[in-house]
């Protein structure tokens, strides 16, 4: 029978974690298959993995030398079998498990692609956050929308381009050919989220008004150690360089396609995303940087790169 859904679970270093992580998994009441993916873990991460899959039938552990988050989520995609897939982090754990069986007979029958749901953050002093839905302001538990609205809502209202918020239709994704950059270790969601909404015209999005998934602030986590500023800004460049590309060619797409207003929205929103990263990479990496470090990285901030983010910032960008 197949799954209902594949949790993909990449897993580095997270022994003390990943307990909590595949119970939250293991207790989604549907036909379900999690792929455990231990990324050359040098504490006993190997160890939990392997306790669970002795017990559980549902879980395959696949071992491999460390090659980051990107590559181990991209084996997972090639490897699902669930109708939908979800990417979840070993640190983190999933929300209102027992509407899984809703959300996913909605989005079979709705033909849904994209099922998002509200993300909440534990911080280190133990205080929850809870993320915004970019359709905070209608009425309901849920919203449907084509995947340039909820992209267009996503950089008006909220841009939290995270791929672990919700599930994928597994067709979309293997389809498509669509993956993780890899060899990058920050900001690659928000490459994987335009290549997503530019695959095909009728994306269909569903936003649910629910927190599903909760998300673990480490201080020593890939994306807070103390000495990732220079690695961070350094991936987020690599990402807007090539969140460039694909506005280079959505533009001669919607010169050349027959679906050219397809391709003019998705010109436009690459654009604005291409100037939200620039922002978010000066503001959170860039300027933590010493001065030897910022001198190494001014050549990603192009004459047209600022040029085009110029418009849309509201911070001024000193280099």
């Amino acid at each position: 029978m197949q799954p209902e859904i594949t949790f993909v679970v990449p897993a580095y270093n997270v022994a003390e974690y990943l307990p909590d992580c595949l119970e939250s998994l293991l207790a989604v009441p549907v036909a379900k298959e999690i792929i455990l993916i231990d990324d050359g873990s040098t504490d006993n991460t190997g160890e939990v993995a392997q306790d669970f899959f002795r017990l559980h039938d549902c879980i395959t552990l696949i071992r491999q030398h460390n090659q980051g988050v990107s590559a181990a989520r991209n084996r997972g995609i090639a490897l699902a079998r669930g109708r939908f897939v979800q990417f979840v982090d070993a640190d983190d754990i999933l929300r209102n498990q027992a509407h899984y069986p809703a959300w996913i007979e909605f989005a079979t029958q709705q033909k849904i692609d994209i099922v998002k749901t509200l993300i909440q953050w534990i911080k280190h002093n133990g205080e929850y956050l809870t993320t915004q839905s970019p359709y905070h302001q209608f009425n309901g538990e849920a919203y449907v929308s084509h995947g340039h609205d909820y992209w267009h809502q996503m950089l008006l209202v909220n841009w939290f381009p995270l791929a672990t918020n919700g599930f994928y239709r597994t067709q979309l994704l293997q389809q498509h050919g669509l993956r993780f950059p890899e060899g990058i270790s920050h900001s690659e969601d928000a490459l994987f989220f335009a290549d997503v909404m530019c695959s095909q015209p009728d994306i269909r999005v569903l936003e649910i008004k629910q927190v599903g998934y909760v998300y673990r602030h480490r201080v020593n986590s890939a994306s807070h150690s103390l000495d990732s500023n220079m690695r961070g800004c350094v991936s987020t460049c690599e990402i807007v360089k090539l969140l460039w590309q694909r506005m280079e060619w959505a533009k001669q797409r919607a010169m050349q396609s027959e679906n050219q207003a397809h391709w003019q929205r998705m010109h436009k929103h690459l654009i604005s995303t291409i100037a939200v990263q620039v922002m978010v990479l000066y503001d959170r990496y860039y300027v933590y940087l010493n001065e030897t470090q910022k001198a190494s990285v001014r050549h990603y901030f192009t004459p047209e790169l600022l040029a085009l983010v110029q418009p849309f910032s509201k911070i001024d960008i000193v280099l």
